[in-house]
């Protein structure tokens, strides 16, 4: 066996080692601001929804909601609960191609890091 054999390993083990000390001494990353309680009251505004299930045999559906709201930062919460359920069981796992859009323009929106079901 060559003598730079084991001096590779012992510069992998090294590395390794100091990339774990780092990773270890690394802080976590901050907690998100809490999100504000849901409120049970009247909604002022008129919501569109419009639904296609053409695709029905595999549980396909494409739906375009419209939600008038005022300018400003906002939190869109997936519904958790359904009607007569015993725990949450809102398939957040089924959602894909979210696009939200404001006066015609797309805007970037991210998942709550705490809360999956919050946008």
């Amino acid at each position: 066996m060559s003598p730079r054999v084991p001096a590779l390993w012992l510069c992998a083990g090294s590395i390794m080692l100091a990339m774990a000390a780092a990773a270890a001494a690394q802080t976590p990353a901050p907690l998100p601001p809490p999100i504000a309680e849901p409120q049970d009251r009247p909604y002022p505004g008129v919501i569109r929804l419009a639904v296609d299930a053409a695709d029905v045999t595999r549980h396909i559906f494409r739906v375009r909601e419209t939600i008038p709201v005022e300018s400003g930062a906002l939190t869109l919460l997936y519904p958790k609960w359904g009607p007569g359920s015993h725990g949450p069981i809102g398939r957040i796992d089924s959602l894909a191609g979210l696009v939200i859009r404001a006066d015609g323009q797309r805007v970037e929106w991210a998942r709550d890091t705490v809360d999956i079901y919050a946008f």
